[in-house]
């Protein structure tokens, strides 16, 4: 089945005028599989993230380098915020679920559709993300060798999240590269069929009331796009899968005029904004994937932290990034919410007045020091004084 393209240029994949690169580093050496869909939450000051193959959500607090996870259920594709801070939705492999960050308890919400008719397809969830008005927007993978597709969907929390909705009759082999840019209405995606590197554009999105299509290619990379968000000018940043590297896509022209390299870690799946001025890039990586040997592979991983948490900062002059929409709230309410940490706050306080505390009692006690030892030796001085006016 095909699909006629309104726009058939393709924009060239890197503008020669390129602002520049930097390196990432690794942040958290976890050797995840399938690492994939980084999200910031301010609320608690962590990035979170999961390794798909292992059925795992990762925390990480960026302050006290602390680093959790929580067994799933099922294998994840992607899961997004809510507005209540321990409580997720996540695109589990057989339906979206909500999830206790706490307690780990989940609830299914909707059964994904693996079959069609008498045909079982060996279909999971994958890519998803919170549209501005609060929909979370998800699609699904083929694993299969067949090129049989699956779809994308809209999870609406007008409907309080009780219905699985189709977004459109559109199909799709691997949904990826899900993204808004809510300045102007549009939506990014990408994963019509295997191995594609094209970037839709769906530039009327929020006109349209949500609907989705492939009449425009707006971008195509040098490899294959996974995942990506925009920034606050609404350039997408966007992840290449054997591409070593993000890189960004201006808003205006599509062209890549920024690129972050990750030497030695070919298979980048996604990122966020992050810190409290979400001008710090976490990049989520894979040790899965094709490698040129099993030594390569094994280099990777030891040496150059494949499968790892990646960060970088974004320079200055680059626009930074905006906090995550939340499911049912979106963007509107999102810009609303302090940065200051809620979740595990009552935790981080303690922590923070004992180490102050403890700071505090250390300069005391360095200060009664000093004093009784400017007291002793003042008294010995006083004595050497004494001691040589009697001898004179």
């Amino acid at each position: 089945r095909g699909y006629w393209i309104r726009s058939a240029r393709r924009r060239p994949a890197t503008d020669m005028s390129i602002l520049g690169y930097r390196n990432a580093e690794l942040a958290v050496h976890c050797s995840n599989s399938l690492g994939e869909c980084p999200l910031w939450d301010e609320a608690s000051n962590c990035v979170l993230w999961i390794d798909i193959n292992n059925s795992l959500l990762y925390s990480y607090d960026v302050e006290f380098k602390i680093v959790k996870t929580l067994q799933l259920p099922e294998r994840p594709g992607s899961f997004c915020l809510t507005d209540t801070p321990t409580k997720l939705v996540v695109a589990l492999e057989k339906g979206p679920a909500w999830v206790d960050m706490d307690t780990g308890a989940w609830e299914r919400i909707a059964v994904f559709q693996q079959a069609y008719g008498d045909k079982p397809r060996a279909h999971r969830m994958n890519d998803g993300r919170v549209d501005p008005e609060g929909n979370f927007i998800v699609g699904g993978f083929n694993e299969g060798d067949a090129p049989e597709k699956t779809a994308m969907y809209r999870l609406d929390p007008q409907l309080g999240g009780k219905k699985l909705m189709w977004t459109s009759l559109i199909d799709t082999y691997c949904t990826n590269t899900i993204a808004f840019d809510s300045s102007r209405g549009v939506m990014y995606h990408s994963g019509n069929i295997k191995g594609s590197k094209d970037i839709y554009v769906v530039r009327d999105y929020a006109a349209s009331g949500g609907k989705v299509h492939r009449d425009e290619v707006w971008s195509t990379c040098a490899e294959i796009p996974d995942g990506a968000t925009c920034d606050a000018d609404g350039n997408l940043w966007c992840a290449e899968w054997g591409g070593s590297c993000v890189k960004r896509h201006n808003a205006k022209t599509g062209v890549v005029d920024f690129v972050v390299k990750l030497p030695g870690v070919p298979h980048v799946t996604c990122l966020c904004f992050g810190d409290e001025d979400l001008r710090t890039l976490y990049i989520t990586t894979a040790s899965c994937g094709d490698f040129e040997s099993e030594s390569a592979r094994e280099q990777a991983v030891n040496v150059q932290g494949a499968g790892g948490l990646f960060k970088v900062r974004i320079p200055d002059g680059l626009a930074g990034g905006k906090l995550e929409n939340r499911f049912g709230v979106g963007e509107a309410a999102a810009v609303e919410r302090p940065s200051s940490p809620k979740r595990f706050s009552a935790t981080k306080i303690t922590t923070k007045a004992r180490a102050v505390a403890e700071s505090v009692q250390k300069t005391v006690r360095t200060k009664r020091h000093f004093f009784a030892g400017a007291l002793l030796v003042a008294a010995v001085a006083a004595v050497v004084v004494v001691a040589q006016r009697r001898r004179g």
